[in-house]
């Protein structure tokens, strides 16, 4: 008798213990799963939509200064200005795609929290290495946070010169194309026609 009961004792308090690990580990994956769903949101409200025209734009006023730009000396303000539009188009390129990698990223770990929140809830699969999963899956969420805040860190900056810069340089470009297109027009006014 007193074995049967020392038994289910020890069965009551495994049980316990088990219920107490289950109740954390379900509060842990809720708050990797709070996080997952905040940086969502951040990463959502900062599209990186137009960032593929803003950087055409950015190349085509670099084509022009390549193009038509001719000067004895160098204006160290002007060259100051063109490269960081240069910088700024070249981070403009890849956003689009460090955005939706971001996204993908957070579906991707949304659905693995919820297969091991399953998993543990139901105490399926290697009960073990439950810890071990969690503190993986609390090793992505940190990476993907910098990521992240790398992503709105390079959006901003490359926004905010590209907003500070391009009519400036849009406009002085195009002075340049249509400088040009006038020198051209009396070159070929002064050359015969000789057909």
């Amino acid at each position: 008798m007193k074995t049967t009961f020392f038994f289910l004792f020890g069965l009551l308090i495994l049980g316990a213990c088990t219920n107490v690990n289950r109740g954390e580990r379900i509060q842990k994956l809720d708050q990797i799963t709070a996080s997952l769903d905040s940086l969502e949101k951040v990463i959502s409200a900062n599209p990186s939509d137009s960032s593929f025209g803003m950087s055409e734009r950015a190349h085509d006023i670099e084509f022009r200064f390549k193009q038509f730009y001719f000067a004895d000396s160098v204006d160290r303000v002007l060259a100051n200005k063109i490269n960081d539009m240069k910088q700024a188009r070249k981070t403009l390129g890849h956003l689009h795609n460090d955005c939706l990698n971001l996204l993908k990223g957070c579906n991707e770990m949304k659905e693995s929290l919820r297969l091991l929140r399953y998993d543990i809830e139901n105490a399926d699969g290697d009960r073990k290495k439950y810890d071990e999963y969690i503190s993986y899956e609390e090793s992505k969420m940190n990476m993907l946070t910098r990521m992240g805040a790398d992503y709105i860190d390079e959006r901003g900056k490359a926004y905010a010169t590209y907003d500070l810069l391009f009519v400036e340089l849009n406009t002085f470009s195009m002075d340049l194309l249509e400088t040009y297109e006038k020198k051209k027009k009396r070159a070929n006014k002064l050359i015969p026609n000789t057909k």
